[in-house]
């Protein structure tokens, strides 16, 4: 009896909790779309919603990645035109034939002469090589300055080999000429000074200012008849000048010797330039600058 009573009271009690739980549950309605606009939404969200690049995705703590840039090549066409290396090659060819006309020549002094146009031979073909343009004899270039080279190297004396060395020398100028290439290996170009040397380029710059350009400045009759020749004249000048004054070459390293460098330059392209132009003046005071350059420069250092 009294465990029937405590039941009666427990469900008594609790009843009226259960009531209040029913009464007070109200429920939001569910949304209704019959009535919306249409162009709300997308009906592909992924082709219609989505526009522009993807963003790109780096890696997350990743080093970046290191590009080397391409060695930056000298502008030599700035300086000499394609056409005036080939005239010049085509010069030497000549001047070689005389050198080495016999043994006996060579031996005499011809090989003094063959080792200042074997020295300039070995330049340009350098040039050739590193040209910034069209060129004839690219293929063969590297092959042709090392040979050059180092037969301007040997041509200090007038020996048997030194003549039998420079008439391969001279085989391989008519190959190239004749419009052959020239087959062996080749080392790589490391700097000036393995090509050519100071004393023949001094040379070659004496022969340029005291036997050409100051003969055909002589006058503005002259300067007119010798336009070509003055052009091709002081761009040669021009790149002696650019590499004897390059790294590792002889003095170098001598700011004052360095300046005479470029003032020798810039005062042979200021020749050209008058030349094209057609002003003598300019031409005969550019001229003057090259010839006090050189004086002032030779009482210092020797080539």
């Amino acid at each position: 009896m009294r465990y029937l009573l405590c039941l009666l009271v427990f469900v008594s009690s609790v009843n009226p909790l259960i009531g209040q739980s029913k009464s007070s549950d109200t429920r939001a309605r569910h949304p209704s779309f019959d009535n919306l606009r249409s162009g709300i939404f997308f009906k592909d969200a992924f082709q219609e919603g989505i526009r522009g690049q993807r963003p790109t995705q780096q890696a997350v703590d990743q080093p970046e990645a290191v590009v080397e840039k391409p060695a930056e090549t000298f502008a030599w066409s700035r300086l000499i035109e394609a056409e005036v290396i080939e005239d010049e090659i085509k010069a030497i060819k000549l001047q070689l034939d005389d050198a080495l006309r016999t043994a006996g020549s060579f031996k005499g002094r011809g090989y003094q002469q063959a080792r200042v146009d074997l020295t300039v031979a070995a330049m340009l073909f350098a040039i050739i090589d590193q040209y910034d343009g069209d060129v004839r004899w690219r293929k063969s270039a590297a092959l042709a300055r090392d040979r050059t080279a180092r037969a301007a190297s040997n041509a200090k004396v007038g020996t048997d080999p030194v003549f039998k060395e420079s008439k391969l020398r001279q085989q391989d100028f008519e190959d190239l000429i004749g419009g052959s290439t020239i087959s062996g290996t080749s080392k790589e170009f490391t700097d000036w000074s393995e090509i050519c040397e100071r004393s023949p380029l001094m040379k070659r710059l004496e022969q340029s200012q005291q036997d050409r350009l100051s003969v055909y400045l002589a006058s503005e009759a002259e300067f007119t008849k010798q336009k070509d020749r003055i052009i091709r004249e002081a761009q040669l000048v021009t790149v002696m000048g650019h590499v004897l004054a390059a790294e590792n070459m002889v003095d170098a390293d001598d700011e004052d010797y360095a300046d005479y460098c470029r003032r020798l330059e810039k005062a042979a392209a200021a020749i050209v330039e008058a030349a094209k132009q057609g002003n003598y003046e300019q031409a005969r005071q550019a001229e003057g600058e090259i010839r006090k350059s050189c004086s002032e420069c030779h009482e210092l250092y020797r080539a």
